[in-house]
């Protein structure tokens, strides 16, 4: 009688099969967060004290993280907040005017950046409204825009140019104009806000740079961008050379928050800040 022939199954150890699936399966990039960072509100600003202390209204910064390292720089006129609110409803984004001047409500230009990294942005958004006494938190909602590309600078630069004001060319992919004021000169550069972002222009002459005066201006319209400088007058008869450096931007990440903070100092009139300003009179 013939015994039936035995099969032998031999299973993979687990240890086995756990390599197998890691080698197929690619880790996921990390996503894109948003969350708050910090909140701080003021409700009064003392005399010579600006310095040490914020100024009064609301504040917010938004932390915005992703898994990769291509962020550049914020895009300030495509963010947008849709709504700021304490926890009654009432509107935070208010525009402030004082003895510096108005200030406008929503995202803040200057103090909104993007990390050196590439990985990292924070979205600086301030109202002039207070919460009220009471409240626990603090609702905002909108979307942070974030221009992307590589990490290198590019240079666009023309040389040998004579500028008296009115002159319109192309420094690709820069459209420039430029105006005459008293003892000065107008740099507008113009050019589509998918194709760079502009980190400095220079103006040079044989003898050095042109000095820079007044406030550099860099807004944007719908798709343009408009950079706007002025500098010393050159010479009569001098030529100028024109080099601008610039990132070259390869997309616009649009990141929409939803938050809500509870309120760590509790009511406006126990704030930290308020109460060293009171020891501090």
């Amino acid at each position: 009688m013939k015994h039936p022939t035995l099969i032998r199954r031999t299973a993979l150890p687990v240890a086995v099969v756990c390599l197998l699936a890691s080698t197929t399966l690619s880790a996921a990039p990390a996503p894109t967060r948003a969350e708050v960072a910090s909140v701080r509100y003021s409700r009064s600003q003392a005399a010579g004290l600006e310095s040490r202390l914020p100024r009064p209204g609301t504040e917010v910064r938004i932390l915005l993280t992703h898994g990769e390292s291509d962020w550049r720089a914020m895009d300030i006129g495509s963010s947008q907040v849709t709504a700021f609110t304490d926890g009654n409803g009432d509107n935070l984004a208010i525009t402030d005017a004082n003895d510096i001047g108005a200030v406008p409500a929503g995202v803040q230009p200057i103090d909104s950046i993007v990390s050196p990294d590439g990985q990292k942005a924070v979205l600086t958004i301030w109202g002039g409204g207070i919460p009220a006494n009471g409240v626990d938190d603090i609702k905002i909602v909108g979307s942070a825009a974030i221009f992307c590309g590589p990490a290198e600078e590019m240079t666009a630069d023309r040389a040998g140019i004579r500028v008296t004001g009115g002159e319109t060319f192309n420094v690709q992919p820069f459209r420039v104009v430029t105006s005459r004021g008293d003892g000065r000169i107008e740099f507008e550069l113009r050019y589509l806000k998918s194709a760079a972002f502009i980190r400095e222009v220079s103006i040079s002459t044989p003898a050095g740079k042109l000095a820079s005066v007044g406030t550099v201006i860099q807004e944007s319209s719908g798709q343009e961008w408009v950079w706007k400088g002025d500098f010393l007058l050159p010479l009569r008869g001098e030529k100028v050379d024109l080099t601008v450096s610039y990132l070259p931007i390869e997309r616009v990440d649009t990141i929409p928050f939803d938050l809500t903070v509870g309120l760590a100092f509790g009511t406006p009139p126990s704030n930290p800040v308020l109460r060293w300003l009171k020891k501090l009179l």
